[in-house]
This record gives C-alpha cells, structure tokens and sequence, in this order.
C-alpha cells in the first residue's frame, strides 16, 4: 500500500489514500483476506461491477449474477440457539 501511495499515478491511489486517513482514526480495526472459494457472493458482485457501464445501479434484491452464490451462503449458515428455539 505505501509503494501506491507514493505513486499518484497509480489506479487505485483515491481509494488508498482514503483507507490511510481511515487507519490514522483511534479505530480498531482487523483486515484480512478472504478466499475466493469462502466469500463468493462478494466475488460475484465484484466482478459484476468491473463489468458494469453505469456508475452505480440500485437493486431491490440479488442480482442474478450472485444469486446462486447467495442462496448457497443462505443454506450453509448456522442457525443462532434463539431461531433454533423459535421453529
């Protein structure tokens, strides 16, 4: 991130610049890298949205490009002892 920000050509150097004025606040804060295969829908939308011409689009549900992705997240999420005991 440093060799970027010391470049201000570089692509992404808003949104690096950002994310250190972000870091410099009194936050705790944890990032980490996410596998492909474990963060599908993510993926999915990422990759929807370098493919998209708008600069944004607003949506009432999943687009389609991760619904699949979405409802096997949905099947494969543990269900919290309180909506256990309700069903």
């Amino acid at each position: 991130m440093l060799n970027a920000e010391k470049n201000p050509k570089h692509d992404l150097i808003v949104l690096i610049s950002e994310v250190l004025q972000l870091l410099k606040l009194n936050w705790s804060i944890t990032i980490a890298h996410i596998k492909r295969d474990a963060n599908q829908v993510a993926h999915c939308l990422a990759h929807y949205a370098h493919l998209m011409d708008a600069d944004h689009v607003t949506h009432q549900g999943v687009p389609d490009c991760a619904r699949k992705a979405y409802d096997n997240d949905l099947m494969n999420v543990p269900q919290s002892s309180s909506a256990a005991a309700t069903q």
